[in-house]
């Protein structure tokens, strides 16, 4: 359950670069095979960007995404392809979408240049990559990859297959974005994460954030470990065999520092709504009949036999 909110979270990223807009007034023009990049893009389109149709797309350099007054993200390198003819005010979804951004680096607004100048030898600069689609017949929705990655801070990648239900007044023949808040439901995720420093770095914020600002972190996290180590052994043989659940007692007392290779696979015996996965929501459990598999290899553990309770 956690997974799939964290997944959801994850998206956020790569999705903000066509819901939020910054950068200045003089922007380089944008042609004409690009129109769908006007209120999406056109205002992160920079005096130094250049705008061109390319057979993979439509690609852009020197993009910045504007986060608030004082932040923003510079990405080097983006195309994007699918959105030609998207109608973007009837928020109709593109049957097919890819994304490729590359050298996403963090751009302070600042005025002081000595901590502006020592900003920019720090940065690392990540990539990102998302292929989505969309089968209208079935109403299927379709992330085949979505990933962010980076030699300094690793690989972290999601597969999700879900499905867009009717609501009670019927589905709409064209069903929309706005359809998925509420009717998005899913049937398959696979969370794939080689970590060098982005779990630490980028992703344990997120998680730290949940902490209640009253409460130390540095207590909250062992008692959480020590709860899904607990929780995991009660899991059914028929949910998880014993190599998955061994693979991930040993990712969760790694946490929040996990090395190696993990690989995570839920597959759900039907498609469940992010709603239900809410904890204390009353019904079936969301998990019966779906089938978790897991394998998380280190160095050090990949050779040992499974731990035992501590």
């Amino acid at each position: 359950m956690t997974i799939k909110r964290f997944a959801v979270h994850a998206m956020l990223p790569a999705l903000l670069v066509f819901a939020v807009t910054g950068g200045t007034a003089e922007a380089a023009p944008i042609p004409k095979g690009c129109d769908f990049l006007k209120g999406l893009l056109d205002k992160a389109v920079t005096p130094q960007s250049k705008v061109e149709m390319v057979e993979g797309g439509c690609h852009i350099t020197d993009v910045q995404i504007k986060m608030g007054t004082y932040q923003s993200w510079m990405i080097a390198d983006l195309t994007v392809a699918g959105l030609e003819g998207w109608d973007r005010t009837s928020a109709r979804l593109p049957n097919h979408i890819k994304l490729a951004a590359r050298g996403i680096r963090f751009f302070p607004q600042i005025g002081n240049s000595h901590t502006r100048y020592q900003l920019a030898l720090t940065q690392k600069p990540f990539d990102v990559r998302l292929d989505a689609g969309f089968d209208l017949a079935s109403r299927q929705v379709f992330i085949h990859e979505l990933a962010l990655e980076s030699p300094w801070i690793g690989h972290i990648g999601f597969e999700v297959e879900a499905s867009i239900a009717p609501d009670e007044a019927g589905a709409p023949e064209q069903p929309s974005l706005r359809d998925m808040k509420g009717g998005l439901r899913i049937s398959h995720t696979r969370l794939v994460l080689d970590n060098r420093t982005l779990f630490e770095s980028m992703l344990m914020p997120m998680v730290i954030a949940m902490i209640p600002p009253d409460d130390d972190p540095a207590e909250v996290i062992p008692k959480w470990q020590k709860k899904a180590e607990a929780s995991l052994r009660t899991l059914p043989d028929s949910l998880i065999d014993a190599a998955s659940r061994d693979a991930l007692i040993r990712f969760t007392r790694d946490f929040p520092h996990p090395t190696g290779h993990f690989d995570l696979d839920v597959r759900l015996l039907k498609p469940v709504g992010l709603g239900e996965l809410k904890p204390g929501k009353k019904g079936d459990n969301p998990l019966k009949g779906a089938k978790l598999t897991a394998v998380y290899d280190t160095p050090a553990t990949s050779a040992q036999p499974a731990p035992g309770p501590r």
